[in-house]
């Protein structure tokens, strides 16, 4: 999983890719749980908290927790 920065509109067009020409009937995305920024970007592109994920993955020798935010197609 990397990181990524991308700016609102161009969110919104990767969802709507993701959902249109991919067909995909949901987005997953998984923020560090003290990442607020990311929390925030999820809460604002209306996903769901689907629940927390334990030792998610290793940053810098830290064992870090996930939350794990869906978007289902409409």
């Amino acid at each position: 999983m990397l990181p990524i920065h991308i700016d609102r509109e161009l969110k919104l067009k990767l969802i709507e890719i993701g959902f249109t020409d991919l067909k995909l009937n949901q987005i997953n995305i998984f923020v560090a749980i003290l990442n607020e920024a990311s929390h925030k970007v999820c809460k604002r592109l209306n996903m769901k908290n689907i629940g927390n994920i334990k030792n998610a993955e290793i940053v810098n020798g830290q064992m870090l927790d996930h939350t794990k935010y869906s978007l289902m197609n409409k």
